[in-house]
């Protein structure tokens, strides 16, 4: 009992000096462009050009934050996250046909495909500095539930595109005193062998004395993998500006 209210009189006192709980949210849209490749083939002439065979092209989607914020320094901050990206287009299929997750698809025939790589995330993270210039670094798990489609001339393949991906995680800000305004940036990112995802965005926000802030950015996200098991190969880029409001208490 001792040791417990010791305990408790350390973290009544962390509180008392630290910051206070806060909370945030943000929501807006992602106007992005996309370009890469996929291939489901150890075949490398099976490799399909999202935009020249595909048809990807610009779209828009939606991303949100949430961020909890509290006092305990023994106890992690946490972020959580929602994007929506759903891509998609009409294209044509080379003159030789390829190989697609075991299916042939025949040459010069109209194509339709899709990429869902819609997610949700969840950030752990500490304050390493919280003044004019903040700093927090944690870990953030992306947590996938999407799938590869593609159609051409009777044949189709539907690949499955899911899974949690484990990141580490980074943010920094820099504040300007008195004008509501600040710089930030965040990074989520991992390399492991034949594997490489980051997903990066930096804004400018302005807070005003009301709770209501605004936000433009620009975000980037790369993935970059090569699964020799199960023959799944991708090298795709989506980036471009975004536009949000937030609320800041």
């Amino acid at each position: 009992m001792k040791k417990l209210l010791i305990l408790l009189t350390l973290l009544v006192s962390g509180a008392a000096q630290a910051d206070v709980i806060g909370f945030r949210a943000s929501g807006g849209v992602f106007d992005y462009s996309v370009s890469g490749t996929i291939r489901s083939s150890a075949n490398i002439a099976d490799e399909i050009d999202v935009n020249s065979v595909l048809g990807w092209k610009d779209d828009q989607d939606t991303l949100g934050y949430v961020y909890f914020e509290h006092p305990v320094p023994i106890l992690p901050n946490v972020r959580f996250g929602v994007t929506s990206l759903k891509l998609a287009g009409t294209g044509t299929t080379p003159a030789g046909g390829f190989n697609f997750g075991g299916t042939a698809f025949p040459g010069s025939t109209a194509i339709t495909s899709s990429f869902d790589m819609s997610h949700n995330e969840i950030a752990l993270y500490y304050e390493i500095l919280d003044n004019v210039v903040s700093l927090d670094l944690g870990i953030n798990a992306k947590l996938f539930d999407g799938d590869v489609y593609l159609s051409a001339g009777g044949a189709s393949d539907q690949s499955q595109f899911d899974g949690t991906v484990p990141m580490l995680y980074a943010a920094v800000a820099i504040s300007l005193p008195l004008t509501g305004l600040s710089f930030e940036g965040d990074l989520s990112t991992i390399s492991t062998g034949d594997h490489e995802f980051t997903d990066y965005l930096i804004r400018l926000k302005y807070t005003t004395d009301f709770v209501l802030g605004v936000e433009v950015g620009y975000r980037s996200i790369t993935l970059d993998f090569a699964d020799t098991d199960t023959n799944e190969y991708a090298d795709v880029k989506v980036d471009g500006p975004y536009a949000a409001v937030s609320l800041n208490f």
